[in-house]
């Protein structure tokens, strides 16, 4: 039937690769890994990075794939239907998700107002004292919680209406559309300011310095483990993105395939983004006679403190180049929170029962009202706090879970032989030993490392805050474990067509159940649709 649209389908397995690629080329891409680069050996970074997204990227994505393509339903009814107890692991994972984009968006907000300042320099003089005071009210005094820094909160207003109106529809006609654009501006937005930046007085010099190459930090451990920590960022693993996208594919995908272009593009957008802030940030360097050392900064800083700083000094280009930079930062983020928001509907319609659109509006009211809280004046550095448990506790124990259920628990060479069906490239024996073995010790290291900064860099306060977050993550995933699904939860193939997810509102069928089971698509059931314990 190839790839053909029905119900809840991609148009086609482009569709599908425009979507993933979109999705994954958001912020952390922008803000996270030049930083890395630079901070881990420069050009020399590469080489780990690449080893990584070999060894790790690359497994975890088709695995990730294989399980979406062949099941074709949310992870939590997949979990559920694998052994019931792991249930609460995919609405941790899903949870997980929520968290990640209710602050994504307080982010975009920030984007948002910078876009609007970027038309006639609002951030002043000084851009760090606009960006934390004028702009966030910052605090870490509890007091902040009482009071709304009003732009931010219209901001998130916008960003949600705008998930809310592409989220609701059939995917072709909403993610995948929100995707095309938004990858096509990303692009022709890079490679226009790449252009410019090259043609600026010091930009030599700051590229320099990005691919400025360090051999002995290949014989660091934390320079291994920081590539291998980015990769889970920077290409959506163990978000869920990849196994709902794919479960919209039709019959004829070449999973493994798709997984090294959507892995090769990003990676070649990545390392053109450090391309071009390096350049920028050496033109700067030598506009004030400093060295480039003192402007390379992580995280936010980076985007809303030293990119506006740059810009001050870049009349009468400034008008052209910042709005440019920070819409750049916006549509690449805004296909990213439509991806999140994606498993999110998915899990909640078939745990419930509602349609594509109740599901939508739920979660964008919810996460609305509960973004709030990082535009109030105690909100940057709530935002950091969870940020950093999610990044370094959260999403790595995610990923290390789930990979010990589909490795372990379930026969993973049931999938192997899905992944292998159309594509060109074939995984073998030795993925099944790196799921099942080599990426549990890899994952196992870094969730370690990462609790153990987090205590170690911890106040009493923000370990205070952490314990907070740490004890909802464990009552909301087992809240939604408990409470009574709708309907008929377990994958019963002879009410609904195989291989093809589907909201409430829409049924179609594609196939008989003697056809699908005689293909043995899905070991669970039998060819009469009954459930095999």
């Amino acid at each position: 039937m190839g790839d053909e649209i029905i119900g809840n389908r991609w148009d086609s397995s482009t569709g599908f690769l425009i979507a993933m690629i979109g999705a994954i080329i958001g912020l952390s891409g922008i803000w996270k890994f030049s930083y890395l680069m630079y901070e881990n050996g420069g050009g020399t970074f590469l080489i780990p990075y690449i080893l990584a997204i070999v060894i790790m990227a690359i497994p975890i994505l088709v695995l990730e794939f294989g399980v979406g393509f062949k099941f074709k339903s949310s992870l939590p009814k997949v979990f559920y239907n694998i052994k019931s107890e792991f249930e609460i692991i995919a609405w941790f994972i899903v949870f997980l998700i929520f968290i990640v984009l209710i602050y994504y968006t307080c982010i975009m907000s920030w984007d948002l107002i910078y876009i609007v300042l970027s038309l006639f320099k609002g951030w002043g003089s000084n851009p760090s004292v606009f960006f934390t005071t004028t702009l966030l009210h910052s605090t870490s005094n509890p007091y902040g919680l009482t009071y709304l820094v009003v732009p931010i909160g219209v901001g998130l207003i916008v960003i949600w209406a705008l998930i809310y109106l592409f989220s609701r529809k059939e995917i072709n006609k909403g993610i995948l559309t929100i995707s095309k654009i938004s990858l096509i501006l990303s692009f022709v937005l890079l490679i226009g300011m790449l252009l410019f930046a090259l043609q600026l007085p010091g930009s030599r010099t700051g590229i320099m310095a990005l691919f400025n190459p360090n051999w002995s930090v290949l014989l660091d451990l934390n320079v291994w483990l920081a590539a291998f920590g980015q990769l889970i960022f920077s290409y959506g693993l163990g978000y869920a993105i990849a196994s709902t996208y794919s479960s919209y594919l039709g019959d004829n995908a070449k999973l493994i395939d798709n997984a090294w272009i959507i892995v090769l593009v990003s990676l070649v957008f990545e390392v053109l983004v450090s391309v071009l802030l390096f350049a920028i940030m050496g033109y700067m360097a030598l506009g004030r006679n400093i060295p480039i050392t003192s402007l390379v900064s992580d995280g936010f800083s980076l985007i809303f403190v030293v990119f506006p700083n740059v810009f001050n000094i870049m009349d009468p280009w400034v008008y052209m180049v910042a709005p440019a930079f920070f819409l750049l930062i916006l549509v690449g983020s805004l296909s990213t929170v439509l991806a999140l928001i994606e498993p999110l509907s998915n899990a909640i319609s078939e745990k419930f029962g509602w349609t594509r659109d109740r599901a939508v509006r739920q979660l964008v009211l919810v996460g609305l009202f509960l973004s709030f809280i990082f535009a109030t004046g105690m909100g940057e550095y709530l935002l950091r706090i969870t940020d950093s448990f999610i990044t370094q506790f959260a999403i790595i124990l995610g990923v290390l879970l789930e990979i010990i259920v589909l490795g372990w628990v379930y026969d993973i060479e049931d999938i192997r032989s899905v992944l292998n069906g159309n594509s060109y490239i074939k995984v073998d024996k030795s993925w099944v030993i790196t799921i099942k073995f080599i990426l549990p010790i890899i994952l196992t290291i870094i969730w370690i490392l990462g609790v153990y900064n987090l205590i170690l860099v911890g106040d009493r306060q923000s370990l205070l805050v952490q314990s907070v977050i740490a004890s909802i993550f464990v009552i909301v995933p087992l809240a939604l474990t408990v409470i009574p699904y709708k309907g008929d939860y377990s994958l019963d193939l002879s009410d609904n067509k195989a291989g093809v997810n589907y909201f409430k509102e829409k049924e179609y069928v594609e196939k008989t159940i003697d056809d699908y089971a005689e293909e043995d698509h899905n070991p669970l059931f039998d060819k009469n649709g009954s459930f095999v314990s």
